[in-house]
Formats: C-alpha cells, sequence, structure tokens
C-alpha cells in the first residue's frame, strides 16, 4: 500500500483519472503493460541529470530522504509502514508497522 498526501494526489491526478481499474499501473511504459523497472527508472533519471547539467543521483535516494523525513516528523513506525518494510529491523529495530500512521504522515507531508 502507498499512501499519498494531498499535494502528491494534486500531481498525479492525471494518471489516476485514465486508469481504468485501481490495479492499473500508473506509469507502464509505452506499449507495455508491465511497470517500469529499477533499472529503466534509473537510466531516465540519469539522461534527465546530464541533460539538465546536474549531478546524477540514484532514485533510491529519494525513498531514503522520504523514509528519513517521515521518521523525523512520524515516528519509525510510520517511515516503516510507509517505506513497506516487512520487518522493523530493516528500518531499524522496533515495533510492528503503524499503517495509520503513515497515512497521517502522507497527509500531513503531501
Amino acid at each position: 500500500m502507498v499512501y499519498l498526501g494531498p499535494r502528491a494526489r494534486a500531481v498525479l491526478q492525471p494518471w489516476l483519472e485514465a486508469a481504468r481499474t485501481p490495479d492499473d499501473y500508473l506509469f507502464a511504459r509505452r506499449g507495455r503493460l508491465s511497470p517500469p523497472t529499477r533499472r529503466h527508472y534509473t537510466r531516465l533519471i540519469a539522461t534527465a541529470a546530464r541533460a539538465a547539467g546536474v549531478e546524477p543521483w540514484h532514485p533510491h535516494q529519494l525513498r531514503h530522504a522520504r523514509g528519513t523525513r517521515v521518521r523525523a516528523s512520524h515516528g519509525l513506525d510510520a517511515a516503516q509502514a510507509e517505506l513497506g518494510h516487512g520487518q522493523a529491523s530493516t528500518t531499524e529495530r522496533y515495533a510492528a508497522p503503524d499503517d495509520e500512521a503513515a497515512r497521517r504522515a502522507a497527509e500531513e507531508t503531501g
């Protein structure tokens, strides 16, 4: 489950409206029914970074930054749930995921 706050929903609204079912992939590659792979995203980001003349970065950095932000503002449970870690030890040794805290975090932080 991925929780989206109001700002993220506003940005994604055109894709959400175009989806035929809740299970549709929002960002399927052109002409394919499967979602883009991590490798595909990484290549797209590297190409865009070069074109923009900025330092290349990895998409996993976004995930790390988001997890750090949520943990700082809403605690480890919310970060674990939002990142989708099945075991607390993956995020850090702590309690089970708190999906409600992740939903609240998404609402409050966008």
